[in-house]
């Protein structure tokens, strides 16, 4: 997703980050790469719009799965695909 008022990209050290703090955000990860967030990602873009509400958008192919892997699993979330 391309970067806007309603969507800040951001890398795995402030994923971490939003994941540990205790307020209510909307983080979306997915990646180009993903044709199930390439579905997603239309329909998003609309509710953000419609509802003025922000998300965080964590690609996870720019990442490195072992990094990414281990907050996951701490966060019970299933495996990205390759």
């Amino acid at each position: 997703m391309k970067p806007s008022k309603l969507i800040s990209p951001v890398d795995l050290q402030k994923l971490t980050t939003l994941i540990q703090e205790s307020q209510f955000k909307l983080i979306f990860i997915g990646s180009p790469r993903d044709r199930l967030s390439r579905l997603i990602v239309p329909k998003l873009k609309y509710a953000l719009k419609l509802n003025s509400i922000q998300a965080y958008y964590f690609d996870f192919a720019d990442a490195d799965p072992d990094d990414y892997q281990s907050l996951f699993t701490g966060l019970a979330l299933p495996p990205c695909p390759v």
